[in-house]
């Protein structure tokens, strides 16, 4: 029996952050880590069964062309993207009455949809870049005791020697999105490996006030080459909602629209109706 103490559940038998019940999951989930954004995903749903809102956590659930669908945001960071993955787990697989893992497992499609800064010359703004990699030095995979079995320790390593030295300071974790949902964007989309940051600024190479431990960081991200794929982006949440629903049994996958080159130095604000674009691809080909 899971303990109370380690999955929260109101009295009203919603789940403790996201406010959900179990009966109102669906299998295909977009995730943005913008709030706002919540509401132009769902403004192309057919019709809406259900909405909820608690902190950086809103969800739409509906339908797209009569299939169900939901949106819900994660906020910014691997923190939030830790709970929101084990608690939408935890809403198809566990059994809130009992307590228990439920014997038939539901697997959970789950596809997140984001912005990003490219590194490569391949990338361009305004580019939708999906993540056939996604490297995490936030350490959030290594806290998870069979994180090892799907792990590429081959790509971590290289990454590790090439990017950081093999310092003690940075633990990366490195997995492979899912194949199936590969094939389903790789038409809408430019593959690449993607590095998934602790932080926007110095675990990133930017400098404000505070000198980065790592300055050179992105000019050796630009010549990062694995399995014939170059290191496209970087970006914050894909390698831990990745590499926790792959340990969970789910299918997920990245794709964000470039709104930044940091090794040309340029950006652009006004993206606005190239995420609006990415999404009805996404919700079409789901």
């Amino acid at each position: 029996m899971i303990k109370a103490s380690e999955l929260i559940i109101n009295d009203d038998k919603t789940i403790y952050h996201l406010g959900l019940t179990p009966n109102q999951v669906v299998s295909n989930i977009i995730v943005v880590g913008d709030p706002e954004r919540v509401e132009l995903v769902a403004s192309f749903f057919d019709s809406i069964t259900h909405t909820a809102k608690n902190r950086e956590y809103r969800s739409v659930v509906g339908t797209y062309k009569g299939k169900p669908v939901m949106v819900i945001s994660s906020g910014i960071g691997c923190g939030p993207i830790d709970i929101l993955i084990n608690e939408l787990d935890a809403l198809v697989n566990v059994d809130f009455d009992t307590r228990m893992p439920k014997k038939e497992f539901t697997q959970l499609n789950i596809v997140r949809l984001g912005t990003t800064g490219a590194v490569c010359d391949a990338i361009e703004i305004g580019d939708i870049v999906m993540s056939r990699y996604t490297i995490g030095i936030d350490s959030l995979a290594h806290f998870y005791a069979d994180s090892h079995l799907f792990r590429n320790r081959e790509l971590e390593n290289i990454f590790h020697k090439e990017i950081f030295d093999c310092s003690p300071l940075v633990l990366p974790y490195a997995v492979e999105s899912s194949s199936e949902l590969v094939s389903k964007f790789e038409d809408i989309s430019k593959q690449g490996i993607t590095m998934c940051a602790g932080g926007f600024f110095a675990p990133q190479g930017r400098m404000v006030r505070l000198r980065p431990t790592f300055d050179t960081v992105t000019d050796k991200l630009a010549q990062f080459k694995y399995n014939g794929f170059a290191l496209t982006n970087i970006e914050m949440e894909g390698a831990a909602m990745e590499s926790l629903a792959l340990m969970l049994g789910h299918k997920t996958i990245t794709l964000c629209v470039a709104i930044a080159h940091r090794s040309a130095k340029t950006v652009n604000v006004d993206y606005h109706q190239r995420v609006k674009e990415m999404i009805e691809k996404v919700l079409e080909k789901l």
